[in-house]
């Protein structure tokens, strides 16, 4: 299949160019890029024809490559998938839900092949274990990935949106990617945020089970690592070190996608699956100021296993609660949370300061938060 690589920088060229000239079935026939000089580098040393517009090399190929930033990538994929051309893009799909939907409908409509590149799903003997773990009862997952983009050397200490956005969006797929196929889809998310940009992610999924994510991309040297726990009705499993490079696991993922083109299946990443995890990176992004956002429709959760929540007061008649004047401001807030609104009723926004609703609307970084006086 002849593809074209968008996108001139580190991950384009070591990963996205590497894998599409590595692998037996695809043929890297050019380069575009946002700078004409950056494109004609790489596909200099690529040996390849560095294209003057994405229209002349869209009218070219058969299948693109995106590895740019994720806000950039939304809008290459529609305008790709418009033309009739495969995607294989990269995490996370974009950086709003709006922009994940424009994909996810693109590529409806096109009929075309798209596969997301999560490195770990492509790691072959982490998808062995996938597969060997599968269907077990999952009750919770702990996931901890503390690593750093500005230690000496690192190919990703310039990069904007990774310092706008933080470890919620860059390495949040990762944790989810796995999460998700094991525990089940997310109905429901809080988060909260911890020093530089760790962030703590709660998930409830439609099963009852919950995982927690804690992530960072500037953890100091001492803390850095991950780990991976899953817990289930019968034992405890944890996430097998992968034992394949990125360049591998990527040559896998473009495997996945000339096969989902040929016998016309789904791929393995779906642009409707990174989209789901977009939707819960939105929400817990919502929900950083004020303790939780409810993902899409969710359905209301405010049974009685949830109501008579107090301080250790037998007060309230049953289905009541306390007043919010004996309930801590934690209370409170997980009340808030709870008391969302049921399937089919619009969800109303966690915090509507101009600030946050920029921040989730504009994909600006979000306000720092400062409590109001007292």
């Amino acid at each position: 299949m002849r593809f074209g690589l968008i996108g001139t920088g580190y991950w384009a060229r070591e990963v996205h160019a590497a894998g599409l000239q590595a692998h037996p079935d695809s043929e890297l026939v050019g380069v575009w890029g946002r700078s004409p000089d950056k494109a004609a580098a790489l596909a200099g040393d690529l040996g390849v024809r560095a294209y003057g517009s994405l229209d002349e090399l869209l009218a070219d190929v058969e299948a693109v490559a995106i590895a740019v930033p994720p806000h950039a990538q939304a809008e290459f994929a529609v305008e790709a998938a418009q033309r009739g051309v495969h995607l294989l893009l990269d995490k996370p799909l974009a950086l709003d839900v709006a922009a994940a939907d424009r994909v996810v409908a693109a590529v409806e409509r096109a009929g075309v092949g798209a596969c997301v590149f999560f490195t770990m799903r492509y790691t072959e003997n982490v998808a062995i274990w996938l597969d060997e773990v599968a269907g077990e009862d999952w009750y919770s997952a702990r996931v901890c990935i503390y690593t750093s983009i500005f230690e000496p050397g690192s190919p990703y200490a310039e990069s904007v949106w990774r310092q706008e956005r933080g470890a919620l969006w860059d390495i949040g797929p990762h944790a989810l990617s796995i999460a998700l196929p094991l525990l089940g889809p997310a109905e429901s998310v809080i988060a909260q945020a911890g020093r530089g940009d760790a962030v703590d992610i709660g998930v409830r999924h439609t099963g009852g089970a919950t995982s927690l994510l804690s992530l960072s991309l500037t953890a100091p040297v001492g803390a850095r690592g991950s780990e991976w726990h899953f817990i289930s009705a019968v034992s405890a499993s944890a996430l097998p070190t992968p034992a394949t490079t990125p360049l591998e696991a990527f040559v896998a993922c473009i495997d996945d996608l000339l096969g989902a083109v040929r016998e016309g299946r789904p791929s393995r990443c779906t642009v409707q699956f990174a989209r789901d995890v977009v939707e819960i990176l939105a929400a817990a992004e919502r929900g950083l100021l004020a303790g939780g956002a409810a993902v899409g429709n969710a359905a209301d959760v405010t049974d009685d296993k949830w109501v008579g929540m107090g301080t250790g007061s037998d007060a309230g008649a049953p289905g009541e609660h306390l007043p919010d004047a004996l309930l801590s401001e934690d209370e409170q807030r997980m009340l808030a949370e709870l008391e969302r609104p049921a399937e089919g009723e619009p969800l109303t926004a966690v915090e509507d300061s101009p600030e946050m609703v920029n921040a989730a609307e504009d994909d600006s970084p979000l306000p720092n938060f400062q409590p109001p006086p007292e």
